[in-house]
């Protein structure tokens, strides 16, 4: 589902993000304190960064309407682009953008029920605004979590009560449309219309699973479970990294999409085709997400998960190189590398192969 400029936008935020995650394993400069009631301080705002944000701004961001755009995609807007600047606007300590940026997604994406319709632009009456008939209207659930983090740690660092409350409704909703239990276990969707949608099946993105900002939700949201939720999707990301679809090889890397019989809990490819198994510019998340839940905030399932992606260290060990796509049995696709997914396979470097993380 990520053309070629989003996948720019996440390369841009990941790489970013883990450059300050893979500094912190020596240094304490970054907003990892214990003691802080949200892993939030101001950073270090190193040249290389600073000039690293300043071209994602000139390159994605509209500074007059404060909005991220995909040029290649008819110049349209999504929740998770708004999201991704909202994030790092956050970690740059860039209160204006963030504010604008803001300000914009509660206009013209933020919905009745709180969350975020995830597609906007140029409909075809000529009007902009949520393209409706390609199901902009809907929620990526990713984007939603996104945004809320980013207002909790802005209430923090800009000591504002208000960006507080919003996250506060934001989180609330994403439970209510968006989280199920099933089998005894809690389970993040990654939109609003499969929780009621009559099938016997959910489509999952694990690339979703964010137990680092459950964690952090948990302690602003007493009336849902967001710990247990956390501690539930290490199930559900152990499962779909590992069990077999059929009679098919044993899988070595987790998936982009999978689809989760709601009865029997098997596992089986997605329908649509545009959607498939494969690691790629979804699944190079999972290691981003889950890297978070251990650096701030020492989880050993974050730890003992990430082990399970030593195909990447065999395949750095054989070719010297991290390819940009891999089938879920650990054989590359493609040829080519890309920035995005050494960006998001960074953590388990740095956690469980700290020496080839200093050569990626």
């Amino acid at each position: 589902m990520l053309n070629q400029t989003k996948i720019l936008i996440i390369l841009s935020l990941v790489v970013s993000i883990f450059s300050l995650i893979a500094l912190a394993f020596n240094q304490n400069y970054l907003f990892l304190g214990v003691s802080s009631s949200y892993p939030v301080k101001f950073i270090n705002k190193q040249e290389v960064l600073q000039s690293q944000y300043d071209q994602y701004l000139n390159n994605y961001f509209d500074k007059e309407f404060h909005r991220t755009i995909d040029k290649q995609n008819n110049g349209i807007t999504t929740s998770e682009g708004q999201s991704y600047t909202m994030l790092r606007s956050v970690w740059m300590n860039d209160q204006d953008t963030f504010d604008k940026t803001w300000q914009w997604t509660q206009n013209n994406l933020q919905r009745n029920d709180k969350l975020f319709s995830w597609k906007w632009g140029l409909r075809e009456d000529g009007v902009w605004g949520i393209l409706d008939d390609i199901g902009g209207q809907n929620v990526a659930t990713d984007a939603d979590i996104d945004i809320s983090l980013s207002l909790v740690f802005a209430s923090k660092i800009w000591n504002k009560k208000n960006y507080l409350e919003e996250a506060k409704s934001i989180i609330n909703s994403i439970w209510q449309k968006t989280v199920v239990k099933i089998n005894g276990n809690y389970l993040l969707l990654p939109n609003d219309l499969e929780k009621t949608a009559s099938k016997d099946y959910y489509l999952i993105n694990p690339s979703y699973f964010s137990p680092a900002h459950y964690r952090i939700f948990a302690k602003i949201d007493s009336n849902n479970h967001w710990n247990k939720l956390a501690d539930d999707s290490y199930k559900f990301l152990e499962a779909f990294h590992t069990h077999k679809i059929s009679n098919n090889d044993q899988p070595k890397l987790p998936p982009n999409w999978i689809i989760l019989n709601k009865t029997e809990l098997t596992i089986s490819e997605p329908e649509d085709k545009n959607l498939n198994t494969n690691f790629g510019f979804d699944a190079l998340r999972i290691p981003f997400r889950i890297g978070l839940d251990w650096q701030w905030h020492h989880k050993k399932q974050a730890k003992d998960y990430l082990s399970l992606f030593e195909e990447l260290n065999q395949s750095w060990n054989q070719h010297s190189k991290i390819f940009a796509e891999y089938s879920r049995y650990g054989n590359n696709i493609v040829d080519y590398e890309t920035h995005a997914m050494y960006g998001g396979t960074l953590s388990y470097f740095t956690i469980h192969q700290p020496n080839i993380a200093k050569q990626l």
